[in-house]
């Protein structure tokens, strides 16, 4: 009987490890304001999506996003605040977020728009 359960539970975890490399989420980069900015343009109207990793209250509204269908991806997600590549992938990763991410290493791009706090979210429009 263990022998059993040993034997679905590795089949199960190998299935795991196989299809999760190939999970569509959001792979952050570094870009500097200019870019960001052109970014912006090319995607307005698009919603501006503040969060650091550690901040719990943006874990539950990344969860909010992912079911917001009015945003029809058309968002850009910003990491702020202290985070970190890898941190940052991991949250987008764990769930399921895709789209497009910029990690906001030097806060630039939260002081451009006045965040002092997240989350928070922007909404753009030419």
């Amino acid at each position: 009987m263990i022998n059993v359960l040993i034997k679905i539970i590795n089949k199960i975890l190998f299935l795991l490890f196989i299809l999760y490399p190939f999970s569509v989420y959001a792979d952050c980069k570094i870009v500097n304001l200019q870019e960001f900015e052109k970014l912006v343009e090319e995607k307005s109207p698009v919603t501006l999506i503040f969060f650091s990793t550690w901040c719990s209250d943006c874990i539950e509204s990344l969860k909010a996003t992912k079911k917001d269908e009015s945003l029809n991806k058309n968002y850009i997600i910003v990491s702020t605040f202290n985070s970190d590549f890898k941190s940052a992938n991991k949250v987008l990763a764990d769930f399921g977020i895709d789209g497009l991410c910029i990690l906001d290493k030097n806060s630039e791009i939260a002081k451009k728009y006045g965040i002092k706090s997240v989350p928070h979210k922007i909404s753009i429009s030419k």
